[in-house]
């Protein structure tokens, strides 16, 4: 038996994760299961392969030169022609939008509801706009195509339902802790050893990030006395964002707190998080925010937006904040930098916490979705109403 899966236009960073992950753990729990996986050549140099595996193949494609047109062309009629050419089972795409002619069981993952959300569009030019809405349209026909439609949060789930996605066909299944992550919570040898440290936010500099709140913030709290330096680590994506955000700084005189780290090496960013004394993230939209985790792993106790699915994923772990109030934002920074009590809880919950979302039993999900289709038969219908 043979399962595919696409996954070519899967980025930097969670999607590495995922891609890389999910496929070694699916690969070892069943042998007489072979894995195709197609990524772009970026990727591809990545992905963990040193674990030789004759059932988990990693295939390269050059659909990445014009990611959006290419991609379509490699999903919708590439693909489609490989399924008549040798038995082939399952098709998993990665990235929201299944093969509208593949005459098999599909499997459809959300990994970014961008497309339904006009605050993770703000911002974007002409081209992203039309690519947005071309993705919104596919996507919402994937869920009549798609025999399962896999989301990563209930957040995500509310969302693709509300969108006309059939209730009985979403599965929620979390993301898992990169492994180079699973040994950091040992370094901690004390529940309040980073309390002299900087406040730290990660991700790239995209204006759905919400990164001028927390500016707003750190002019809050240095108003009320705290000079806590902030670290933002993340790639500059869009530029004039970036440009802006300095100035902000520059204008409410914080300039010397606000870090602009720039990116880093994934492997890297553990020490990040264990030097760190708290985490914050302001996003105004977000799937399943792999920062979270991370920085639960690392014992780094969080301030996050109510607006994405913090709640959901730390529980305890987290004091929640309205992304669009900086005033809000600095009140939960200073709760969480001064209540030693609350400071410790928060760490310990987040440690207990992030055991849950590990790849293997992440895998054991997809796994049995897998075996429920081909158990179900061999053909599917093509629109399923």
């Amino acid at each position: 038996m043979k399962v595919v899966i696409s996954s070519v236009t899967t980025k930097i960073g969670g999607g590495v994760t995922t891609i890389s992950h999910l496929t070694q753990e699916l690969s070892s729990l069943d042998r007489n299961i072979r894995y195709i996986v197609f990524v772009n050549r970026n990727i591809y140099n990545m992905i963990d392969k040193h674990i030789s595996k004759r059932n988990l193949v990693y295939m390269t494609t050059n659909y990445n030169k014009i990611p959006f047109l290419n991609r379509l062309w490699f999903e919708q009629f590439i693909l489609a022609r490989m399924h008549n050419k040798e038995y082939l089972c399952v098709l998993i795409s990665f990235n929201n939008i299944c093969c509208f002619f593949w005459p098999g069981h599909q499997i459809v993952l959300i990994q970014s509801i961008a497309p339904f959300l006009k605050e993770a569009q703000d911002g974007k030019g002409f081209y992203n706009r039309v690519r947005y809405f071309i993705l919104n349209l596919l996507t919402r026909l994937s869920f009549r195509y798609a025999d399962i439609v896999i989301v990563n949060s209930k957040f995500s789930a509310s969302l693709v339902l509300h969108k006309g996605c059939p209730k009985e066909r979403i599965r929620i299944i979390p993301l898992g802790l990169n492994k180079i992550f699973l040994d950091k919570s040992k370094l901690l040898t004390a529940a309040c050893q980073h309390r002299d440290g900087y406040i730290l936010t990660v991700g790239n500099l995209y204006r759905h990030k919400n990164f001028e709140v927390l500016i707003k913030s750190v002019a809050e709290l240095l108003h009320r006395g705290y000079n806590w330096p902030f670290y933002i680590v993340g790639s500059p994506i869009d530029f004039r964002y970036y440009e802006h955000l300095k100035a902000l700084a520059d204008s409410m005189k914080v300039s010397n707190l606000v870090k602009f780290i720039g990116p880093v090496d994934y492997d890297d960013l553990p020490s990040f998080y264990t030097k760190a004394s708290a985490f914050v993230l302001v996003s105004k939209a977000e799937n399943f925010p792999y920062p979270l985790i991370e920085a639960m792993a690392c014992g780094c106790p969080i301030i996050a937006s109510r607006q994405i699915p913090t709640e959901e994923i730390c529980g305890e772990a987290a004091l929640l904040c309205d992304a669009y109030d900086p005033i809000d934002v600095a009140n939960k920074i200073e709760k969480v930098m001064t209540d030693n009590n609350l400071y410790k809880k928060m760490q310990m919950v987040g440690l207990k916490r992030v055991k849950r979302y590990n790849w293997h039993d992440i895998a054991k999900q997809y796994y049995e979705i897998i075996m429920s289709l081909i158990d179900s038969g061999n053909k599917s219908p093509k629109i399923k109403q």
